[in-house]
């Protein structure tokens, strides 16, 4: 029957018709067409006819799926039709993918993807027809099921009439949600609940909203809750508080050309004001449940005038600063007009403030175009205005809450982070230190992207979403980012949602695993992802902030992403770009957001705009750059190299990447290489009667300090000594300590320091580890080492004085080469051992010559060796004084502690050079370093105090370096007062590289690792092959060979090239000045026979400064243990076996050790070792406002009980509660709280101390403190 009519067209002088199965299941009719004119009928044409020919004559399910043109059709040798003959039809052949334009929308990439995916093609192009791809009635159901699972609502009729992505996309409409309609009837003198069907309130919640109205009930048109973005810019306005400017009000400043176009204006914004709902607005939330949106039925648009100060700034900064920064959400409308007669003109400007709660981009171009329809007296032609309380019912009604909640919960529920670019982390900004940055994507690149994008089914705005996780992934130093996407809002909004005027745009997270995987699988994912998120568009941020993993109280992402469709961009109002409408002229227009980095995309149609609004210190050109290059970069990688890893496409461009990689990261050719003792003996050869070394009343001079070196390094080589031996010195503080380390180098050998403090274990697991063959010391302090260990060559024994009495003045002969090692330091390990850095003199040299310089030393300037000799700080002493002729100042260490005993060294040797950790810098005035004339501060992070202290009157330098770079890396430039201090960039022979987990580098302003590389590398760790090799690696950005050191240390770079230090990578820490590995202390208390299990971690105590806590696990009966006593056997315990500063401050006694999912400790749920309570337990409210705010606290969180020290995010609290929590606050204590102040005091006795300490000065909300009602009453 089919085949009779196919044949019956007139084109067709042959047909046959077959059902063909080509895959399983999936049976369809296919027509095969012979014509006599095939040479001038194009095969495509001749099947787009024959099917609408049969379309015409037969029910639809007898059309075929596709039509083949044949010369002939194929015959059995019998002459009968060969079915087996018949070829397949190419359904993808009439595909545009390639060719056509590419999906505009979001909606019409789902489309495009459904119809690709239905249809068994790779990919189907915006204006392909279903049925000409080969789609029937059978699988027109299955495309219409797969797209409304994904949140796509269209009808099988909808897709016969209007069968490509493009068709469906402008007719696709969500389920219908049914609106319950507005109850309230016109002129009603009193409202009930009843009357307000979207919006759960009781009597006394409608009559204060009644009371707040002006006219009261006969003045309210309608009632319903907030929209999903209104929600989230209500808490912000809490946030900011009338106080500070609101992020959300919008101002637009017109310059108009007469005050009879201001009026004809103003008169036009009034008429708008009145047809749109959204505009006569008041905003409630004081007292009731959730806040609410009541829609006034007349308000008049406030007009004030503004009289401008001649003499003062210009008229627009004038009126600005007038018209201020807030505005007040409970009083409508929310949209204010300020006007100003230009001085010495007719012309008027005029400000039109408007808040983001009543508006977005869309609302605002409707806004214009209606201006303009009713200035130009077309506005009874506009079409009648639609209620934004639809919108609000299909949020609300269209998908189920437990829908979305599973949704984000599945997508973000093991986020556990904030994905923070640059670490910013703080969303409750007004934005107005933001820069903005404006780039356009030039036309061949723009080219390159929509042809890409076409050719793989995706959208340039999948494509550029994609670019921006890869940028915040390297801004972010993570390779797992989620960041917030600024959805249109009004796809799945109803009939007539491109009309509604009011705030449809919703945030929502985009979470992008930018790691291993290749390039175009993640730009399909994506796609995916953005096609699901769709179908929660209208969700609010807040719901999806709680099912991930990221605490409360902390934000989920802080960076958002918008790709805009301008459908007028050139049209658009710009500030000095035209008139918007005759005789008005637009001045300003100034959008901000609350989060620190947002990124705008314009598509203009042909070309693209990139925009970036960061705040300080985040350069928004440099970040713009960066999207620039990665979607130049990855157009490339899809083009060539599809397989290529998403992390392996750059990010940077070529001159950052020229800055951090041989700009900033050093190269300076290093000196001369000298041994440690060749620098002396040049010095001692220049100055031989000055001053070396200066203890107590002694005073030794360079002849003298190079004689008895000389001497002892005789007696060195006597016993054995020579080059790569290794002398233990276990001497006190003074002269012979100094020529001992002179000594052990002039005999070609290194010295290890060994502290007569350290407790007699430790040293001699140094001694037997480092392989020392003798210890220079004296008797008192040797005999400490247990038998058999190296050979004791005590000075204190009177035949090795008189040995040395009598050995040669003059150096051994002894032949030494930089690359020597010169020392041995012991550092804290993490395998519960210590671990013994080799240093040469290969980096001594340039030590010397830098900090020389740098310091300002010279022959007249007396050095204090503050540093104990078991610390690299002490070589830097010795080296940079004794070879430069200055004095080394040494003293004991009992006249080194900080206070009197340190000032009177100072001041009695007359310092001017001393070296000193930020602790102890702490601890001392400025009258007690009087002499000092350069200040070093080394051995922790220097903060903004000190240097603000210390700068004045002095040379402060602020100087790094871990032990295995030879004592120094880096040193900053001599501070000044008010300097936000850094740690400079490298010394002369030395290279800094700032690196992320891959080692590719990153870029300014974001953290990383900081790698060293150069001369003054350590040769590794003594015994330790394995732990070197892990540590010092191949270095990829200088010459083959070449090693460099993972410091551990987190570091970035400013914008001039400094280095700034940011903490540190790895469980090593620095408390007062010593690196400390906690896992080494862990593995001491373990060791005591009373615990079972034990953990060490850094706590910044009252002042902010780090101690270390234990917490251990009793072996045995946890109620037979007093906690206290058990404290203070552990720590004698630990004091027995480690230096004092590795003895922990406190020791918490608990059950069990808290874990991860992973079975590692998780020392983020550690407890503060004064506090460790559950929620509700701890001491009892001690004032009635802790009292009542444990209550409110309670009731606000659905909780049954809530301690004044418990934490309001903690349990469960998140931002829309606070603003609850605020609104009860104010009811039950008549207190104005700033909701800021929630974030920074979450505990029932943080608020009460706040309201305390503000006493009479702060406002009142209500003029008695009342108990709160009980709760069986709410």
């Amino acid at each position: 029957e089919v085949q009779a009519v196919v044949a019956a067209h007139p084109l067709a002088e042959g047909a046959a018709v077959v059902a063909r199965e080509d895959a399983p299941g999936d049976v369809r009719l296919v027509a095969y067409v012979v014509t006599d004119e095939a040479d001038e009928t194009d095969a495509a044409e001749l099947s787009a006819s024959v099917r609408e020919f049969v379309a015409g004559r037969l029910p639809e399910y007898m059309v075929p799926s596709a039509v083949v043109v044949l010369p002939e059709l194929p015959l059995t040798s019998n002459g009968k039709l060969d079915r087996r003959a018949l070829p397949a039809p190419d359904y993808g052949a009439a595909a545009t993918a390639d060719s056509g334009r590419g999906p505009a929308t979001v909606q019409e990439e789902i489309l495009c993807q459904a119809f690709a995916q239905v249809l068994g093609l790779s990919a189907v192009g915006v204006d392909d027809d279903f049925f000409t791809l080969g789609g029937h009635s059978l699988l027109a159901v299955a495309l219409v099921e797969q797209l409304r699972g994904q949140g796509v609502s269209v009808s099988v009729r909808a897709l016969f009439q209007t069968p490509t992505p493009a068709g469906l996309a402008a007719v696709a409409a969500p389920d219908a949600v049914e609106v319950p309609e507005n109850r309230i009837p016109e002129g009603a003198e009193h409202l009930t609940p009843q009357m307000l069907p979207l919006v759960d309130l009781d009597e006394a919640e409608v009559a204060h909203i009644v009371g707040r109205i002006p006219g009261g009930a006969a003045n309210i048109a309608d009632v319903y809750p907030l929209a999903p973005l209104q929600e989230g810019i209500l808490f912000h306005h809490l946030v900011a508080d009338q106080e500070n400017r609101d992020v959300y009000v919008l101002p637009i400043v017109l310059e108009l050309d007469s005050r009879e176009r201001l009026d004809a204006f103003l008169g036009a914004l009034q008429r708008v004001v009145d047809r749109h709902d959204i505009y006569r607005t008041a905003i409630l939330w004081e007292d009731l449940r959730e806040p609410v949106q009541v829609v006034l039925r007349e308000v008049e648009l406030p007009v004030e005038e503004f009289v401008p100060d001649p003499e003062g700034d210009d008229t627009v900064r004038q009126l600005l600063a007038h018209a201020g920064g807030w505005m007040d959400l409970r009083s409508a409308p929310l949209i204010r007009a300020h006007i100003a007669a230009e001085p010495g003109s007719g012309r008027w400007v005029c400000l039109v403030r408007i808040h983001q709660t009543v508006r977005d981009h869309t609302s605002q171009e409707a806004l214009l175009r209606e201006l303009g329809a009713f200035l130009s007296g077309r506005g009874d032609a506009l079409p009648a205005a639609l209620p934004f309380r639809d919108f609000v019912a299909q949020a609300r009604l269209g998908v189920p809450r437990e829908e979305h909640e599973r949704y984000f919960a599945e997508l973000l529920g093991d986020v556990h982070e904030t994905t923070a670019p640059y670490g910013l982390l703080d969303v409750h900004g007004d934005g107005a230190d933001a820069d903005r940055a404006r780039w356009s994507v030039e036309e061949e690149l723009a080219g390159r992207v929509r042809r890409t994008a076409r050719s793989l089914g995706v959208s340039p705005a999948t494509l550029f979403h994609l670019a921006w996780a890869r940028v915040l992934a390297t801004v972010s130093g993570r390779d797992d980012v989620v960041f917030g996407t600024v959805l249109f809002g009004r796809m799945n909004a109803g009939a007539g949602a491109d009309r509604v005027q009011g705030p449809f745009i919703n945030t929502l997270p985009v979470r992008v695993r930018v790691g291993s995987a290749e390039v175009r699988d993640v730009l399909l994912g994506l796609r995916d992802q953005l096609a699901e998120l769709l179908a929660h568009e209208h969700a609010p941020l807040a719901l999806a902030q709680r099912a991930s993993g990221v605490p409360g109280g902390s934000p989920l992402f802080t960076s958002i992403f918008n790709y805009r469709h301008h459908q007028a961009a050139d049209q658009a109002p710009k500030p000095g770009g035209g008139a918007l409408l005759e005789g008005v002229n637009p001045l300003l227009t100034r959008e901000r957001t609350n989060y620190p980095v947002a990124v705008a995309v314009d598509d203009l149609g042909s070309g693209f705009a990139l925009t970036v609004d960061a705040v300080a210190p985040v350069d928004a050109e440099s970040v713009c750059a960066m999207l620039h290059t990665v979607v130049d970069n990855l157009v490339a990688a899809l083009e060539d190299a599809p397989e290529t890893r998403l992390a392996a496409i750059e990010a940077m461009p070529a001159h950052e990447l020229r800055r951090v990689l041989r700009e900033w990261t050093g190269g300076q050719a290093p000196v001369a290489a000298e041994t440690a003792s060749e620098l002396f003996e040049a010095q001692a050869a220049r100055t031989p009667d000055a001053v070396a070394v200066a203890s107590g009343a002694t005073e030794v001079s360079y002849a003298e300090l190079d004689a008895r070196a000389n001497r002892l390094a005789h007696r060195l080589r006597d016993h054995g000594v020579g080059a790569e031996s290794v002398v233990g010195l276990c001497l006190p503080r003074g002269v012979e300590a100094i020529a001992a380390i002179l000594a052990v180098w002039k005999a070609g050998a290194a010295y290890l320091p060994l502290d007569p403090e350290y407790p007699a274990e430790r040293l001699a697991f140094m001694l037997s580890d480092s392989g020392a063959e003798v210890v220079v010391g004296h008797s008192g302090l040797t005999r400490r080492f247990s038998a058999p260990g190296p050979r004791a060559l005590n000075l204190d024994d009177p035949e090795v004085a008189a040995a040395l009495e009598t050995a040669p003045v003059t150096p051994p002969r002894v032949s030494t080469v930089p690359d020597q090692m010169a020392y041995v330091i012991y550092t804290s390990g993490s395998t519960g051992r210590p671990k013994g850095v080799a240093v040469s003199h290969a980096g001594l040299a340039n030590l010397a010559a830098a900090q020389t310089d740098r310091f300002a030393v010279h022959g007249s300037s007396r050095l204090l060796q503050f540093a104990s000799m078991s610390f690299d700080a002490a070589v830097s002493d010795v080296v940079v004084a004794l070879s430069s002729g200055a004095c080394l100042v040494v003293a004991d260490a009992e006249e080194l502690l900080p206070g009197p005993g340190l000032a009177g060294v100072l001041s009695r040797h007359a310092v001017t050079h001393v070296t000193l950790p930020p602790a102890v810098l702490a601890e001392m005035s400025v009258e007690d370093l009087a002499p000092v004339s350069t200040l070093v501060s080394a051995g922790e992070a220097l903060d903004r105090q000190l240097v603000a202290r210390w700068a004045p009157g002095r040379r402060l330098v602020n100087a790094y370096g871990p032990t295995e770079t030879t004592v120094c890396a880096t040193m900053s430039e001599v501070l000044a007062q008010g300097d936000v201090p850094d740690i400079g960039g490298p010394i002369r022979g030395v290279r800094a590289f700032v690196l992320d987990e891959r080692l590719a580098p990153v870029p300014v302003g974001v953290a990383g690792d900081l790698y060293v590389a150069g001369a003054g590398l350590a040769r590794g760790y003594v015994g330790r092959p394995e732990l070197t090799a892990e540590r010092f690696v191949a270095c990829p950005y200088t010459p083959a060979g070449e090693r460099m050191y993972r410091t551990g240390d987190r570091v970035r770079w400013t914008a001039d090239g400094r280095l700034v230090f940011a903490g540190r990578a790895d469980t090593q820490v620095k408390v007062r000045g010593f690196r400390v590995e906690p896992e080494e202390i862990a593995a001491v208390l373990t060791g005591h026979p009373a615990l079972a299990r034990a953990a060490v971690t850094v706590r910044a105590d009252a002042a902010g400064d780090g101690r270390l806590v234990a917490y251990v696990v009793p072996a045995g009966d946890r109620a037979d243990v007093d906690d206290r006593a058990l404290g203070r056997t552990v720590r004698d315990h630990v004091a027995g076996k480690l230096p004092q500063y590795m003895v922990p401050s406190a020791v918490v006694v608990l059950d069990a050790l808290p874990l991860t999912v992973n079975g590692k400790l998780d020392r983020a749920a550690l407890p503060e070792p004064e506090v460790a309570a559950s929620a509700g337990t701890g001491r009892e409210p001690a004032t009635d406002e802790e009292r009542i705010l444990c209550e409110t606290f309670a009731r606000v969180l659905n909780v049954p009980v809530v301690g004044v020290d418990d934490d309001f995010f903690a349990l469960g609290g998140h931002s829309l509660l606070a603003t609850r929590l605020v609104s009860r606050v104010r009811t039950v204590l008549g207190e104005e709280l700033p909701i800021r102040t929630v974030f920074t005091s979450p505990t029932p006795a943080g608020l009460a101390g706040w309201l305390a300490g503000r006493g009479s000065h702060r406002p009142k909300a209500r003029p008695a403190l009342r108990r709160m009602r009980g709760r069986e009453t709410e």
